[in-house]
């Protein structure tokens, strides 16, 4: 199997010490054949959303 997944992020201070991020990208993948999911269900758009905490 292989697996890419490109991405794009941004990342936002909403104060001294946290943070929102956002981020998509495409994830990419071709699998052999085999008795699991087909390379079209597992590729597709992704996205994050996330907080970080801590000293920036």
């Amino acid at each position: 199997m292989f697996v890419a997944e490109p991405e794009l992020g941004l990342s936002f201070a909403l104060t001294r010490v946290l943070r929102l991020v956002l981020s998509g990208g495409y994830r990419f993948a071709v699998a052999q054949p085999w008795s699991g999911p087909s390379d079209r269900i597992l590729s597709g758009l992704t996205g994050t959303l996330g907080l970080r905490l801590g000293k920036f």
